[in-house]
C-alpha cells in the first residue's frame, strides 16, 4: 500500500499541484485552512475531490475552527464526497488500521488544543493495533523543533510520545511544526520500527514549497519510504 502525506497546506496550493500518486491513501494531516473560515475548508473539500485516489483520509488542525465547532455538519461533507474524516476514530482499509486525532497543545487561542495535561485523556484512546497513526501533533522529540525561535524549542506531546512507544504504530503521520518537515525512522527496544513523517508543505514562512512525502506498506508491514518529486 503507498499512502502519500501532507499537511498544513493552509489553503496556499492547489492539491493538483502537489503531484500526488492516483494509486496512494492520501493522508491529511490537518490545518487544511489558514484564517479559519468555512470557505477555505469548503474549497480544501472540492479540490481533494477532485483526486482521482480511492482512499483519502483527513484530519483537522489547529487552524481549522470550523471542523470543531461544526464537527458534524462538516463530517457528513466529508462523506458525501467520497472523503473520511477522523476525529478521536479509527478505520481499516485493506487491512491496514489507520487512527487520528486533531488535537495539539494549548498555544493561543487555536482550535482542537488543551493543556498538555488534558491530552493524555485524548491519546489514550489511540489503539494498541494501530497501523497508521495521523495527528496535528508531533510527538515531543520526534521532528518538534520550532527552529526559528531563539531556544528552538519543542513543542509536541509527552503524552502522545509515550502513547506511540506503547503502539508502536509503522507510520506516525503529522504536521503542526513547519520548520521540522522531514522524516525520522526510530527503532524501539523491542525492534519495532516506527517511521515518524511530518508532512508539512508549508515552511515556517507559509511558502507551500515542501513536497509530498509517499510511504510503502508492504505486505511485511515494512515501510520504506520514497519522495515525490
Amino acid at each position: 500500500m503507498k499512502i502519500a502525506t501532507l499537511s498544513d497546506v493552509h489553503y496556499k496550493i492547489d492539491l493538483d499541484e502537489l503531484n500526488i500518486p492516483a494509486d496512494a491513501v492520501v493522508v491529511v494531516a490537518g490545518d487544511l485552512a489558514m484564517m479559519g473560515c468555512d470557505y477555505e475548508i469548503m474549497g480544501f473539500i472540492l479540490q481533494l475531490k477532485q483526486l482521482p485516489n480511492q482512499h483519502k483520509i483527513v484530519v483537522a488542525g489547529n487552524h481549522d475552527f470550523p471542523l470543531e465547532s461544526l464537527a458534524c455538519l462538516y463530517k457528513d461533507e466529508f462523506e458525501k464526497h467520497g472523503i473520511i474524516y477522523l476525529e478521536d476514530s479509527g478505520i481499516e482499509i485493506e487491512g491496514v488500521k489507520f487512527y487520528g486525532s486533531p488535537w495539539t497543545k494549548l498555544y493561543g487561542g487555536w482550535a482542537f488544543m488543551k493543556p498538555e495535561a488534558d491530552l493524555k485523556s485524548k491519546f489514550c484512546k489511540i489503539p494498541e493495533d494501530c497501523d497508521v497513526l495521523i495527528t496535528h501533533s508531533p510527538a515531543l522529540l520526534f521532528l518538534d523543533q520550532v527552529l526559528a525561535s531563539k531556544e528552538k524549542e519543542r513543542i509536541g506531546s509527552g503524552y502522545l510520545a509515550a502513547k506511540i512507544e506503547t503502539v508502536q504504530p509503522k507510520l506516525h503521520v503529522f504536521g503542526h511544526v513547519h520548520s521540522s518537515y522531514g522524516r525520522l525512522e526510530h527503532r524501539w527496544a523491542t525492534g519495532n520500527k516506527t517511521m515518524f513523517c511530518n508532512a508539512s508543505i508549508c515552511t515556517e514562512k507559509y511558502h507551500p514549497v515542501n513536497a509530498v512525502q509517499v510511504f510503502e506498506l508492504d505486505r511485511s508491514n515494512n515501510l520504506e519510504a520514497s519522495y515525490v518529486c
